[in-house]
């Protein structure tokens, strides 16, 4: 066993060496959007255009919310929005009240599909009251097929986020006007020191969170669980990486107000080692993303040598 052990740590050097840049993304190929040419523009507006959010998924229940494809089979979004009815989820989606495909100027997007969800795993340390921990992972019955239209965000493994000071924060919730929206939206927001939430909100917020805000868009109902994300150069490729989900906020849902959202940074282990756990059947391949970043140490290695064995390669 020592022997194979070494030959299979030395060939994780060898990967690793080899595949610097990609293998430290969760899933190749993701937080690829598009501009799509068959949509105008809009000065001052919020829409986006039908290409630009392919990860963007809308969790369907009594209760509405957002979520972010991380794989092929599972889909990233907030405890407090799982619950024991049956959910399924849309991908694809973009109109939301509109069963027809989108079309403009003659180009058409593919009308949404749903999958249902045939497992919930919500964090073990989900506070309903504090709402800390407010994390979970939805899988689906079956794999998707990545496409324009549906393609996963990054998440990074074995490497800290970049300090940024704005996000990108995507849904379908309430609008100003009082409806939840039927065209996808999105808004900048801003990094804020944590404390000016725990004052706003009076709970004990801590790093497994984030608060953010702006002084003309907030996030409001129907937007939970959606993907809190910025764009940066990763490997000479402008991608989008997921740093938080909609977690919570003012009832009020008015702009120049925070609110606060999970990190999903923080909780990056506890993602990684759930879809190991709960990994479908059929997975045969190693997931050696996780010792990227780390130093090839053979006994670190060895140490990791069972987790990477149940490990999976989610490729494009």
């Amino acid at each position: 066993m020592e022997v194979i052990n070494a030959v299979i740590a030395a060939l994780v050097c060898l990967f690793i060496a080899n595949n610097n840049v990609m293998s430290r993304l969760l899933v190749e190929n993701c937080g690829i959007s598009k501009d799509d040419p068959y949509v105008p523009n809009i000065f001052g507006g919020a829409k986006t255009n039908i290409q630009e959010n392919p990860w963007m998924v809308l969790v369907w229940s009594s209760k509405p919310c957002g979520g972010s494809l991380i794989a092929r089979q599972f889909v990233l979004t907030a405890a407090h929005c799982v619950s024991f009815e049956d959910l399924y989820v849309r991908l694809g989606d973009y109109e939301t009240l509109d069963p027809m495909p989108y079309c403009l100027n003659n180009h058409c997007i593919p009308k949404f599909y749903n999958i249902s969800v045939d497992m919930k795993i919500v964090h073990e340390n989900y506070n309903g009251i504090t709402l800390q921990n407010d994390i979970a992972l939805l899988r689906m019955s079956e794999a998707v097929e990545y496409s324009d239209y549906v393609r996963p965000i990054c998440l990074l493994v074995g490497e800290q986020m970049q300090s940024i000071p704005m996000f990108t924060v995507t849904g379908w919730g309430e609008t100003e006007y009082g409806q939840f929206s039927r065209i996808l939206l999105n808004a900048t927001l801003y990094n804020m020191d944590i404390s000016y939430c725990n004052i706003k909100f009076n709970k004990q917020a801590d790093r497994s969170q984030i608060c953010a805000g702006s002084h003309t868009s907030n996030t409001c109902k129907g937007d939970s669980g959606g993907p809190l994300s910025s764009k940066f150069h990763y490997g000479n490729r402008l991608l989008s990486f997921q740093y938080g989900l909609v977690s919570y906020g003012s009832e009020r849902c008015a702009a120049n107000v925070a609110g606060v959202y999970t990190n999903v940074s923080y909780h990056r282990e506890w993602i990684f080692n759930k879809m190991v756990q709960f990994k479908p059947t059929g997975h045969t391949t190693f997931w050696l993303s996780k010792l990227v970043g780390q130093t090839c140490n053979i006994t670190d290695i060895i140490r990791n040598i069972e987790l990477m064995y149940n490990r999976i390669v989610y490729e494009n």
